[in-house]
């Protein structure tokens, strides 16, 4: 568990495809450790590739990191299951 949240917030969705990871990599040396996504960003993959690759490389463990990804709810029952879709996108297990 996160014992301090310090330089949380990084925005994500206006970043060009090809500067994305060299803006991910810096700001995770920079301390932030909130990663934002969504369904509709259309960026989910590569950002779990980017930060798998960070993760291996030691610059943050994944503990250290709060990722949130929105969906679109169409079916209030479904819920879960769209969960279960953007867990391997993102290259984490769920749980922080």
């Amino acid at each position: 568990m996160m014992e301090k949240i310090q330089n949380t917030e990084f925005i994500i969705i206006l970043i060009k495809s090809n500067k994305l990871k060299e803006v991910i990599k810096k700001s995770t040396e920079l301390e932030y450790r909130l990663i934002d996504t969504a369904f509709i960003y259309e960026n989910e993959s590569e950002i779990g590739e980017i930060l798998e690759e960070i993760m291996n490389s030691g610059i943050v463990k994944r503990k250290d990191l709060l990722i949130v990804s929105k969906k679109e709810v169409k079916n209030k029952f479904n819920v879960l299951d769209q969960q279960e879709d953007d867990v391997p996108k993102l290259h984490v297990d769920g749980s922080p």
